[in-house]
């Protein structure tokens, strides 16, 4: 791990990273913003840490964190093989220091200035604010139809199954209070981790927010997403739910 200035954080921005290396310029750039957002919503940029996690990658992705770390950008957590997103996002979990904290896409999908939007609705009676393209006011642009398909049609079976009233169930872009995490008791390695962060904390109570946002295709690099393996993993997450509704017991 690299060491990095700020001494105590408030917010600690998390940014799981796979072969990102093709658009860490993009990202270094669109972190000014978020930067500048934070401080728009009242916190100062010097209580701000930024957590790279470095989940094996192969391309040069670490030797350009390595660069941006000693340019003090941000730290940097490595694991020293491929373990997946979820296993990632823990890991910045565990690193982050604030009790507030973000996790953003290291292919600036959602332009990271949103970030402080994110922050802003976090108030004291909300513990997870998520960025909601599907929301009415929200918007994709240049998604693969598919893709899109899918994850709008996985975000209505959660709607419909836990009654939350969200839109979007599937992004990663969120602001957490530490306590909401505190009520994910799995921590799955893979892409589901990012719907069971907003699951578990709805079923324990927790209010969430949901935050308009737009949502890009990428500029750099290609998914890591396994269509057929995240579509089976969702459908045994819904058929759980669906259990605990029934008042079966919870597994």
């Amino acid at each position: 791990m690299t060491e990095h200035s700020v001494k105590n954080p408030r917010i600690s921005i998390v940014a799981p990273m796979y072969n990102e290396a093709d658009g860490l310029d993009q990202f270094a750039s669109q972190l000014s913003s978020a930067f500048a957002a934070i401080a728009e919503a009242g916190t100062p940029s010097d209580s701000i840490e930024v957590i790279a996690v470095d989940d094996g990658s192969t391309d040069g992705t670490a030797e350009r964190l390595a660069a941006l770390a000693r340019d003090g950008v941000l730290r940097v957590v490595t694991h020293e093989r491929n373990r997946g997103l979820g296993a990632a996002l823990w890991t910045g979990f565990e690193a982050a220091r604030a009790d507030v904290i973000v996790t953003v896409d290291a292919d600036c999908t959602y332009h990271l200035s949103g970030v402080g939007d994110l922050v802003r609705l976090l108030d004291e009676h909300t513990s997870i604010v998520t960025a909601s393209p599907y929301h009415p006011r929200g918007r994709v642009v240049g998604v693969p139809a598919f893709r899109l398909f899918l994850s709008r049609s996985l975000s209505r079976l959660y709607n419909v199954v836990l009654g939350s009233g969200l839109y979007t169930y599937t992004s990663m872009f969120r602001a957490y209070r530490r306590v909401a995490l505190e009520a994910v008791p799995v921590r799955d390695t893979g892409f589901i981790a990012v719907t069971h962060l907003l699951v578990f904390p709805i079923l324990a109570g927790h209010r969430v927010r949901e935050h308009p946002a737009v949502l890009g295709g990428r500029r750099f690099g290609t998914s890591k997403l396994r269509i057929v393996r995240v579509i089976r993993q969702h459908l045994g997450l819904i058929g759980r739910i669906v259990m605990w509704r029934l008042g079966l017991p919870r597994t």
